[in-house]
């Protein structure tokens, strides 16, 4: 196949794809004032709807959206919706949710400046915006993680340094070994919990 021919079909098919998406999205975001929080599927329900054999060939990316949107919306939690009260998720802005779609449209790896000048600016001048607003120096640097996870374990490093600071040495650079131990902090199962809690 000509070259010209595979980018416009592939153009094609991702813009049909993301169309659809698109569609899914707002159809399920206008459902939300009436939509019920769950149907509380079982799993033998949901295993039907979803569990099948691995696919021997690829399948178009609209069409499998489609599919499993029918298959999988029983088991849809309506988590942004006014009536969920349960756990504690944070809810995603109108901003975030459209600047998800598009850095992930856009797909820039921002981590170096020449694989991206204007993701690495960007980050620079938020990194400057959360300094502004939590009153921290201005000479002090910073880098955006991937994700919750690794900024937990960000957060956790930094407590260790500063925890060793406070004791008399360097954590990163002399390591732990020889030095006080830190007090740590973790999760108690309650006598009173259920064994499968």
């Amino acid at each position: 196949m000509h070259k010209g021919i595979e980018s416009t079909t592939a153009a094609v098919t991702v813009l049909r794809a993301i169309g659809r998406a698109h569609a899914l999205a707002s159809s399920f975001l206008a459902s939300l004032p009436e939509r019920l929080v769950s149907h509380v599927p079982s799993l033998e329900e949901m295993a039907t709807a979803l569990d099948e054999p691995l696919p021997e060939t690829g399948s178009d990316p609209a069409a499998v959206l489609d599919e499993w949107y029918t298959r999988a919306e029983r088991g849809i939690t309506a988590s942004p919706g006014p009536r969920f009260f349960g756990f504690v998720n944070g809810g995603v802005t109108p901003a975030a949710l459209a600047g998800d779609w598009l850095a992930s449209a856009i797909d820039q790896n921002a981590g170096l400046w020449a694989s991206s000048p204007a993701a690495a600016q960007t980050e620079l001048v938020v990194l400057r915006w959360l300094k502004d607003l939590f009153g921290l120096p201005t000479e002090w640097s910073g880098a955006m993680t991937s994700g919750a996870t690794m900024a937990n374990l960000v957060g956790l490093i930094a407590t260790r340094q500063w925890a060793g600071r406070r004791l008399g040495f360097d954590a990163s650079g002399d390591g732990l070994a020889g030095h006080p131990r830190f007090m740590s902090f973790r999760a108690q199962r309650s006598t009173s919990a259920p064994a499968n809690a």
